[in-house]
């Protein structure tokens, strides 16, 4: 298993401990495993818990303490707080869910198609229950054509924008290079994401029109709510978590439990989309990590793909330092600078690669529609200040190394 050489001697078996406690897989398998670590060895409780935090793995690791009797194997301390935060998580979840179905009668009810993905909904599709993963907040897919009028409604029903007053040009500018539009609900509390594209800094498409002849339809919450296709769903994880370059082991957990609940996945619907959106690279390293942190079974054909599809073994040895390791703290600008090679890396060909540096490049990101909102009869000014940005962010990450420097102080990570 390639994650073990990056895990710390010392810490191996509090690591094996909490794989073993969320991994896929019947809760009597779970217990039996937990217990071979626990029993007969000095556990570092402590650390297993900053890492299940740090990682988003409490809600999973509670339930299957709960539900495979191993209350009374844990020290109180931990036991405390991990029930605390279990029940933290749950009630933020359960305000989350009432506000997202808020929203979806809302959308609805003035025909708006609206798609929920991630979130709690995607707990209750791994998990049959919406409290098992750690949502930060609301993410809703609609067709383009319908992110005016669903902005609109927004608006109207109380959600703040945190974009800033964009109107006319610069809201056509906003829909025809980026992906979302964010919202705060009236207290403040909950963020929406109102998404016409999926797919982060790659610029994939991953767009309704894409997706909507595969959606079906779930109950959830005592209603009927259109979702991603279990294919659909496979290929935007592992794309998501490509976006964010896997930022924690929930993200490679949540692709192995989604391959061991449903074992009639369609790889060839898999493979197929992935082909056609150029993103089977991510796909890949997604099924490394979930197979290599959880070990998942994969089909033979995919399996042989996993271990010869090109780079993907590289990427994921990078991903490890940056997960397992800890990264070393960094400005914002060097931290860019250092996740370059590795999104590269994760395009297919260099036309692909060229296409992605000029975006990064030029082309505004949402926060820079909202942190700089372009003057309305000239919109196109953003893409000029984007580059003006990106080196003053430049220079000012260098002031630290230059005022360091004439003391003998290095501070470069």
């Amino acid at each position: 298993m390639l994650y073990q050489k990056h895990i710390r001697a010392d810490k191996f078996p509090e690591y094996q401990l909490l794989f073993s406690l969320v991994r896929p897989g019947s809760v009597e398998e779970r217990r039996k495993r937990a217990l071979a670590l626990i029993q007969g060895a000095t556990i570092d409780w402590a650390f297993i818990l900053d890492q299940a935090d740090k990682h988003r793995l409490f809600p999973v690791m509670y339930s299957t303490v709960k539900n495979a009797r191993l209350q009374s194997f844990l020290p109180d301390f931990a036991m405390k707080k991990l029930t605390r935060r279990y029940f933290g998580i749950v009630g933020y979840n359960l305000g989350l869910c009432k506000k997202l179905m808020e929203v979806l009668a809302l959308l609805n009810g003035r025909n708006i198609p609206a798609l929920p993905v991630k979130g709690a909904v995607l707990s209750h599709m791994l998990y049959g229950d919406s409290a098992l993963r750690v949502s930060m907040d609301m993410d809703i897919l609609v067709p383009k054509r319908c992110v005016a009028p669903a902005r609109d409604a927004l608006l109207s029903s109380g959600f703040s924008s945190r974009m800033g007053a964009i109107t006319g040009k610069q809201f056509e500018q906003v829909l025809k290079y980026g992906r979302e539009y964010e919202f705060l609900d009236q207290k403040n509390k909950y963020l929406l994401d109102l998404h016409w594209e999926l797919g982060g800094p790659f610029r994939l498409f991953f767009d309704y029109g894409f997706c909507e002849d595969r959606m079906r339809t779930i109950r959830f919450q005592g209603r009927d709510v259109l979702v991603l296709s279990t294919e659909d769903t496979l290929l935007h994880l592992c794309v998501n978590g490509s976006c964010d370059i896997w930022q924690s082991m929930e993200q490679a957990l949540c692709v192995a439990k989604l391959v061991e609940r449903y074992p009639h996945l369609d790889w060839n619907t898999v493979t197929k989309l992935a082909e056609q959106k150029r993103c089977g690279r991510m796909l890949f390293t997604g099924l490394f990590l979930a197979r290599d942190l959880f070990g998942i079974s994969l089909p033979e054909k995919i399996a042989y793909r996993v271990e010869t599809e090109k780079n993907v073994a590289g990427v994921v040895d990078r991903i490890y330092v940056r997960l397992l390791r800890g990264a070393n703290r960094k400005s914002h600008m060097r931290m860019r600078a250092a996740q370059l090679p590795y999104y590269l890396a994760m395009r297919e060909s260099l036309p692909e690669k060229v296409l992605y540096l000029l975006r990064r490049i030029f082309v505004p990101t949402t926060k820079d529609w909202r942190n700089r909102v372009a003057h309305p009869k000239f919109p196109f000014l953003c893409f000029l200040t984007r580059p003006y940005d990106l080196m003053s962010d430049f220079l000012e990450a260098l002031k630290p190394l230059e005022s360091n420097s004439k003391t003998g102080k290095n501070v470069a990570a």
